[in-house]
Order: structure tokens, then C-alpha cells, then sequence
């Protein structure tokens, strides 16, 4: 044989190798929740890994469980509840996912509280010292937390869903010791938008961000504001034609915003978008997202 021939010959054979491969790597089932196993509520939010891989997460609640914090090797041993939501003060759907530092958890409860409009929490990642950081009133300080906590520093950045000084939710800040509670933009469901129930992006002092509805077409935003309140600004307005309801987080890559939006698109499926920081540009990357 030539020895022109034999390197794609090779080539080939590698890279038929390498598809098995792909192709061998099964899809791994590594816990199974709810009430029909074990009374550990149903999972809704993603996952964060602690330097020592190990896996930390939430769920929300099942039977007389307002919800629980867990834990789970990567190769799915060791799960253990850490936390058991069980009484009225505590009682919530943890819905999001946990911000993780030093070994601390921070999280939000969707509901509960003393008022029954959701909290703040820290947990130390052996599941002691559990503590309500922030409840929520369901006044001017908002009600229900549905999105993750976004941590720099000392301090934490979310959104509540609902009320707020205007009614349409809120985005704030807290320090991780309780202290410092401080609401940065109070949404009044108009032309700045509404509702947000995404995770913040925070990239330097500016916070990325979405609302689910409001914005010029009432079809929900994509935002930035500055860590201390002030420049707000609307990047992007959606209207039903392109995209809309955006009810998810961003995320940062560069001067890029990728995202998606539940209704909208060519299928009226849902779609994915960028755009960038400065508000040009928006683009939808690919339409009909699954539901």
C-alpha cells in the first residue's frame, strides 16, 4: 500500500474509534427522588460542585416536606439530606439552585417565612447552621424568590418575582452575614419590564439580567444594572414575532448574552438568542426550544 494512503486510512480508523466511544458513553441515572422513593421532593434547578467534587443541590416540596438541601457524590453515592424544610417558618419550594463559597450554601425558598412570601438561607455543606438571612414581607422589601443568588465578594445579588415598592418584583442585594438588605430597582411592569424569575450575571460591577414580561411590547427584557442601583438599561425589548418570555438567566461570554425565551419564534416554541452588552445586535441563534 502507498504510504500516501495509509494516514487518512489511520485517520479514519482513529476517529471510528473515537465516535465508539462517544457513542459507549451511557446516559447515567445517578438519583431518583420523589415521594414513591424517598420523601426528597422533585429537583428543578442545577446542580453546583464544590472543589472536592462533591455535589450540591435542591428540591422542592413533597407530602408534609416543604422542600430539602442536598448532597451526592458525582458518581451518585453518598446523597444525604442536609437540610429537611419542615416547619411553618421554614416551610418554601426551594426551587433554585445554591451558590456555594467557603463551604457555606446560599440559597432562596420561593415561599415560607414567618409571612409566607419566601426567604434567604445559608447552610454550612455539612448541614449544620441553618439560617433565614432575609424574610421576605411581601411589602416594599418584595415577595418570592424564584432565581438563584449571584455571590461576590461578601455580598449577594437576586431577584423577587412579585410585589416590590411597584408590584412587579424586584432586584436586590444582601450581605452573607444578614446584614445590608437593599432593594436596587423596583420593576414596575411597564416599558422597564416585569417579574424577573432568572439568575443575575454579574461581570465587573454590572449585573446582567431578564424580566418575564413588560418592556416596550410586553413581552419581557433583557436588563443591566450597576451592583449600587444606578444605570438601569433595557438591552433588548421582546416582541412576540422574535422572541418572548424570557424566564431564565443569562450567560456571559466576552461582550455576548446568550439566553432563551419560552414562547416565540418562527414555531412559537420558544427560542435561544444573543445579544450583546451594549444592546446591539440581537440575534436568535436557534429557534423552537423545547417547553
Amino acid at each position: 500500500m502507498k504510504h500516501y494512503l495509509l494516514l487518512p486510512m489511520l485517520v479514519a480508523n482513529l476517529g471510528m474509534a473515537l465516535v465508539s466511544r462517544v457513542i459507549a458513553q451511557p446516559f447515567t441515572t445517578l438519583h431518583s427522588f420523589g415521594i414513591l422513593t424517598n420523601i426528597t421532593g422533585s429537583p428543578v434547578s442545577k446542580l453546583v460542585q464544590a472543589p472536592d467534587g462533591t455535589l450540591y443541590g435542591t428540591a422542592g416540596g413533597e407530602g408534609s416536606i416543604g422542600g430539602t438541601v442536598f448532597k451526592m457524590q458525582p458518581d451518585g453515592s453518598g446523597f444525604t439530606v442536609l437540610k429537611w424544610i419542615t416547619n411553618s417558618t421554614e416551610r418554601a419550594q426551594p426551587y433554585a439552585g445554591l451558590a456555594l463559597s467557603s463551604g457555606v450554601l446560599y440559597g432562596t425558598a420561593c415561599y415560607g417565612g414567618s409571612r409566607g412570601y419566601g426567604t434567604v438561607f445559608k447552610l454550612n455543606t455539612d448541614g449544620t447552621g441553618y439560617t433565614v438571612l432575609k424574610d421576605f414581607t411581601g411589602g416594599s422589601d418584595g415577595n418570592n424568590p424564584h432565581a438563584g443568588l449571584t455571590l461576590s465578594g461578601g455580598v449577594l445579588y437576586g431577584t423577587t418575582v412579585l410585589v416590590g415598592g411597584l408590584g412587579y418584583g424586584n432586584v436586590f442585594k444582601l450581605n452573607t452575614d444578614g446584614t445590608g438588605y437593599s432593594v436596587l430597582k423596583n420593576f414596575t411592569g411597564g416599558s422597564d419590564g416585569g417579574g424577573p424569575n432568572g439568575e443575575l450575571t454579574l461581570s465587573g460591577s454590572v449585573l446582567y439580567g431578564t424580566t418575564a414580561s413588560g418592556g416596550s411590547w410586553g413581552f419581557g427584557t433583557v436588563f443591566q444594572l450597576n451592583t449600587d442601583g444606578t444605570g438601569y438599561a433595557v438591552l433588548k425589548n421582546f416582541g412576540f414575532s422574535d422572541a418572548a418570555y424570557p424566564t431564565a438567566g443569562l450567560t456571559l461570554s466576552g461582550n455576548i448574552l446568550y439566553g432563551t425565551t419560552l414562547r416565540g419564534g418562527s414555531s412559537d416554541g420558544g427560542t435561544a438568542f444573543k445579544v450583546n452588552t451594549d444592546g446591539t445586535a440581537a440575534v436568535r441563534t436557534k429557534g423552537r426550544c423545547s417547553r
